[in-house]
């Protein structure tokens, strides 16, 4: 089950729409930090893939910047822009790609992805831009255009600050007698995007569509919608990112989504054990062992014994459909931190 850390009590999700509970407990950077890891990482994971990369691209650039990129060089550049100091605020994807007029050259694009808006957000990709300019004149002595895009789907809705670097000085108007008028960077805010045109993102449209319902969408529908955009566009990967991502939102474990799944949506629910085995592999089944421990912890220290035995009860619960799942007793043992007889005691009760 998915826990309140504040209340150690589990969410059903059965129980109408599921509202996610990871707010609850820790400092208000720690939940900062902890939402944006959750957003920043399945924004980077679908754009891992060159062909959602390229639904990307050919939505956001105009005509003409995409008659000058060959996107068939689409590459994902590891590098990163963004300080330490900025990480918990936003993240950024480049991407590079080969011209099309015959040119030694490439062309990047810039990705920012924010779910907080930024007034100074021009100057800090200005920043970005020159940073991936001075990289490329060192290794290949000529400085490369580079495009960029904004991501946003951040509660304040729309994007509410200007995205011309110029606007951001305190006299713009003499800005632009010094340095002349530039572009506004390209946005794309998920929040005027309606699910037509949200659609057009191809590859990108399911996570798209979550990260616009955020937390306010009810689960099973956002589920559904995902599972209808990722069989019309993407893959098993795609859905897997979708659902890994709601998942940690929603503060829900394997069992918990596998229980969605097979209820609602019973020809997709095989995509349950690929991602609880990638979960595996990362040390973290999410939702099981940091809030069983957390709650446990709790209830020892106040002794509270009636809690120390709800909590020992969804414990087992979770034992329980985690082995219906077909998960084995090692997986068990390693997501919950129990013991062959604890495994034993619960599967006998």
């Amino acid at each position: 089950m998915a826990w309140n850390d504040e209340l150690f009590m589990p969410c059903n999700i059965n129980h109408g729409a599921l509202r996610p509970t990871f707010l609850s407990g820790g400092s208000v950077s720690e939940k900062v930090n902890k939402i944006t890891m959750i957003h920043d990482g399945a924004f980077k994971k679908t754009l891992e893939d060159p062909a959602a990369v390229r639904d990307f691209l050919e939505q956001v650039l105009t005509h003409d910047q995409i008659s000058r990129c060959n996107l068939d060089t689409i590459e994902v550049e590891k590098n990163s822009f963004v300080t330490e100091s900025l990480r918990q605020h936003a993240c950024d994807v480049l991407i590079s790609m080969k011209t099309n007029d015959g040119r030694d050259g490439y062309i990047y694009t810039l990705i920012e992805h924010q779910s907080s808006p930024d007034k100074f957000i021009p100057l800090r990709m200005m920043r970005y831009i020159l940073a991936v300019m001075e990289q490329h004149v060192e290794k290949h002595k000529c400085a490369p255009v580079v495009i960029p895009v904004l991501f946003y789907h951040g509660a304040m809705r729309p994007y509410p600050y200007p995205l011309n670097w110029v606007d951001c000085l305190d006299d713009p108007e003499y800005g632009r007698e010094i340095y002349g008028e530039s572009k506004s960077f390209s946005l794309v805010d998920v929040s005027t995007l309606d699910d037509d045109e949200i659609e057009q993102y191809r590859r990108m449209a399911a996570l798209m569509y979550t990260m616009k319902s955020g937390t306010q969408g009810d689960l099973i529908e956002l589920i559904g919608k995902s599972i209808t955009l990722t069989d019309k566009y993407g893959s098993s990967i795609h859905l897997n990112t979708v659902l890994t991502y709601l998942m940690e939102l929603y503060q829900m474990d394997v069992a918990e989504l596998f229980e969605a799944i097979s209820t609602h949506y019973p020809s997709h629910k095989g995509v349950i054990m690929t991602i609880a085995e990638q979960l595996e592999e990362k040390g973290r089944v999410e939702g099981l062992e940091k809030g069983l421990e957390k709650g446990l912890e709790k209830g020892r220290a106040e002794g509270r014994a009636e809690e120390r035995q709800k909590a020992l009860a969804e414990t087992y619960a979770s034992v329980r459909r985690m082995s219906d799942m077909g998960m084995s007793t090692e997986v068990i043992k390693q997501a919950l931190h129990l013991s062959d007889e604890q495994i034993q005691e619960a599967l006998n009760n």
